[in-house]
């Protein structure tokens, strides 16, 4: 429904002079102030009387609008025609107006002089048609701050009455003219990476209130990408990428290492002629391919970068006793970025390591040994930067008196069984099966399953004669009762019940092999009594199968005696607890073995301490003996028969099995619970 408004009609009126000469004054036209004739959501029209033309010519006329009362030509939306109007004028305006907004207007009539304007009359707009879109238009190939054109009618020509966004990112509005305007090219759109250079952008655009949206295919110019230097560059320094058409606000550059493993550079500095790039990165190789992603379009350049290669200074070296250690490795090259873009080697490798700090040519490094892979004396540090290994090494030692050697499976943890050596190997009589130990090839492999019935197969002994192991047990837990005999050949991998051995006795003693005899020694104790020293003895004819009596002896010291035997100086001897002087004097005996009549001689007597082991044989190393009781570890001088008790053996390896050990080489073995230790004498204090 259109409305009517009626407005009064205001003349003004100019002064006039008279001089003496009559000079006709130059006047200005008068006219009403704009009346708004209709209102509706097409548009206003405006309305003026003209009362005086005024004496100058009249160029044009027509109506200023806006939001703000002060208005011009030169600052608010019109609405005009050229030449002269006729008594009362008329226009309509069909832009720049949103419906509900306060509005004002004044009508104008422009003259050689300038233009007169009437005072502003307020109106709320209900609309108007807005701008009629026509064409865009854009450059073939494009580039940040060009110039996109859009051709319209009935167009604003306050640039503030304009906004714009293309993929909705903010767009600067340029020129604006009565039939177009400009948009800038924003820097910050985002791309489709891998379609190609053309892509279609959406690009909406708002004029007084009017919005539209249009989709266009704009080809962005493609990047010129010069080559990178030529000098080889440290990994504290900065890739510079030279080239035109540069920028992209989500350029990336990547790296795929020989792992397969792709990471984004950090890119310190983007701009449309230079990319500066830190060397945050692993790189497996000296000459890497680089990919450049630069406005949705990957480039995979090989010779942006030649990375120096990473030494390490000669003759570093430490040691640590006990499971964690520190040290300071000096080199050349180091990527100071992170201690993850350095690749370290260790040969082997058992250590968890902790990089503190880092520098290009330092980084202090502490270490520990956590239980979860085999233990090793030496290892050797490389640094492998570029997909090339350091010519040089950190040495690192291991000098604690025993290492973890083998770690057992689950099935194998808290192990009961006897170890003997044969050769380069040692054999484990077990419940579980005989296992065999090759300690060149660091293997814990079961090679029979033989199991004892109801009992441990080496409950009594374990020996190896002869390239075989001999071993006994009872049928029972009584230590009286029959005591079944095997034969285990490493050979065949087969285990042959042999006669069983007659003794009576309840307590082994000893158990000597010599001239292709077993010699077995043991005490029938008197259980309710303690009574002791009833020994019987017997002898095994390897070749003829047969068990022979010995005399029996009577030997009583009112002490358990076992005699774990050692050779020394082609001489059979063992160590045992007795007593002294009618049982006043308690301590331990080193005994010879009598190779005539298979008796035990006492050669020395070490009084005050009782050295009570269950292993058959003792091990020695050098003029060393060692010998594995229920909780400790003695040391025996076989020159002086002086004894010790080591302390950097006994605080560290409580949980080794006294008949668990067995000797290769120059080193000794001992079963733990879930692990096979190695003794090495050299690393002794």
């Amino acid at each position: 429904m259109l409305k009517r408004f009626i407005v009064a009609v205001f003349s003004v009126w100019a002064m006039t002079s008279c001089t003496e000469d009559e000079v006709i004054p130059r006047t200005n036209p008068r006219f009403s102030v704009a009346f708004v004739q209709t209102v509706d959501a097409t548009g206003v029209e405006f309305a003026a009387n003209v009362v005086d033309y005024g004496s100058e010519e009249i160029l044009e006329y027509g109506f200023v609008y806006g939001k703000e009362s002060n208005l011009s030509i030169s600052n608010s939306d019109l609405v005009s025609e050229m030449g002269r109007p006729s008594n009362e004028f008329k226009l309509k305006a069909t832009h720049s107006m949103k419906s509900g907004d306060r509005m004002y207007v004044a009508a104008f009539i422009k003259t050689t002089e300038g233009p007169v304007y009437s005072l502003p009359y307020p109106f709320t707009s209900q609309g108007s048609d807005g701008f009629i879109f026509e064409r865009l238009e854009a450059a073939d190939e494009v580039y940040f701050g060009d110039t996109l054109r859009v051709f319209a009618k009935n167009l604003s020509k306050i640039s503030a009455n304009y906004s714009a966004t293309i993929q909705g990112k903010p767009a600067q509005i340029g020129k604006v003219t009565a039939s177009a305007f400009d948009i800038i090219i924003p820097k910050n759109l985002e791309f489709q990476e891998g379609i190609g250079l053309t892509q279609i952008f959406e690009i909406e655009v708002q004029v007084s209130g009017k919005s539209l949206k249009i989709e266009k295919a704009l080809t962005f110019k493609a990047p010129i990408i010069q080559s990178g230097p030529s000098e080889e560059l440290a990994y504290s320094e900065d890739l510079l990428v030279s080239g035109e058409f540069l920028y992209d606000e989500y350029l990336k550059i990547r790296y795929k290492n020989k792992e397969n493993e792709t990471v984004a550079l950090e890119l310190k500095e983007i701009g449309s002629q230079k990319i500066i790039v830190a060397l945050k990165a692993y790189f497996s190789e000296l000459n890497p391919e680089l990919e450049l992603v630069i406005r949705g379009n990957s480039y995979r350049v090989g010779n942006l970068l030649k990375l120096k290669k990473t030494e390490l200074l000669p003759g570093q070296k430490t040691t640590f006793r006990g499971n964690t250690g520190s040290f300071v490795l000096k080199g050349e090259n180091f990527n100071p970025h992170s201690f993850q873009y350095n690749k370290f080697e260790f040969l082997p490798d058992y250590l968890k390591y902790q990089v503190n700090s880092i520098s290009p040519t330092e980084m202090e490094i502490s270490y520990e040994y956590y239980g979860d892979k085999t233990g090793y004396r030496t290892s050797e540090l490389f640094l492998k930067n570029g997909g090339t290994r350091s010519k040089n090494s950190f040495q690192i030692e291991w000098t604690a008196p025993a290492i973890p050697f083998i770690l057992l499976d689950e099935e194998y943890y808290y192990l009961e069984g006897r170890a003997v050596s044969m050769g380069q190997k040692g054999y484990i009589v077990s419940s579980k099966g005989i296992i065999e130990v090759d300690a060149t090839a660091r293997t814990f492999t079961k090679v029979s399953e033989f199991v004892s019935p109801g009992n441990q197969p080496a409950r009594l002994f374990a020996i190896a004669a002869e390239g075989k192991i001999y071993f006994g047990t009872t049928k029972s837990h009584e230590d009286s009762d029959e005591k079944w005999f095997y034969v285990f050949d490493p050979i065949s991998k087969k285990v042959t019940q042999l006669p069983s051995i007659p003794s009576q006795d309840n307590s082994i003693q000893s158990i000597v092999y010599h001239q292709g005899q077993l010699i077995y020694q043991g005490d029938k104790l008197d259980r309710n009594t303690g009574t002791d020293g009833n020994l019987q003895r017997y002898k095994y004819d390897i070749a003829k199968n047969t068990w022979e009596k010995l005399p029996d002896l009577y030997q009583p010291d009112g002490f358990y005696n076992h005699y774990s035997t050692f050779e020394w100086g082609n001489e059979i001897y063992s160590i045992s607890p007795i007593a002294m002087d009618n049982v006043t004097r308690y301590g331990s005996g080193v005994f010879k073995f009598n190779k005539v009549d298979f008796t035990w001689e006492l050669v020395h007597f070490i009084e005050g301490l009782t050295v009570t082991s269950n292993a058959n044989q003792s091990i020695v190393i050098g003029d060393k003996g060692y010998i594995r009781t229920l909780y400790d570890f003695y040391e025996l001088d076989l020159n002086t028969w002086s004894i010790s008790h080591p302390d950097y053996l006994n605080a560290q390896y409580a949980g080794d099995s006294q008949v668990g050990g067995f000797k290769i080489g120059e080193k000794f073995y001992f079963l733990d619970f879930s692990r096979v230790m190695e003794y090495d004498p050299t690393y002794f204090y």
